[in-house]
């Protein structure tokens, strides 16, 4: 957080570029591949923008807003992935993910709420 209180921008990039030695070492170790195919370049690379964003996102709101409202948002990001899963998959909704998706927003309704 002390690096976010200068700028977001910079304390997720820091994180970043911590974070390739890590997956490389990792995917050595356990002899991944690391060329993805070719067709599949422009969605990675749209996924770790957006991605990128969203974390500098939550870097700007914990540095300027109230870090519990931020937190307990943040981590309906579960609930964003069932809805694009229904969207763009056409993917059907159980029940228990209708009701955990429903709990969930409930809950940081009630935590947003005081």
């Amino acid at each position: 957080d002390a690096g976010s209180d200068e700028s977001a921008a910079w304390a997720v990039t820091a994180a970043r570029i911590a974070s390739v030695p890590v997956a490389l070492a990792a995917a050595l170790l356990t002899a991944t591949a690391l060329r993805p195919p070719r067709a599949l370049l422009p969605l990675l690379v749209g996924v770790g923008a957006f991605d990128t964003f969203a974390n500098v996102l939550v870097a700007v709101a914990t540095t300027y807003g109230a870090v519990g409202i931020v937190a307990v948002l943040s981590s309906l990001y579960p609930v964003v992935t069932i809805v694009l899963a229904r969207i763009v998959l056409s993917e059907r909704l159980t029940l228990t993910k209708r009701v955990g998706g429903v709990a969930a927003l409930a809950g940081a309704a009630l935590v947003a709420s005081g």
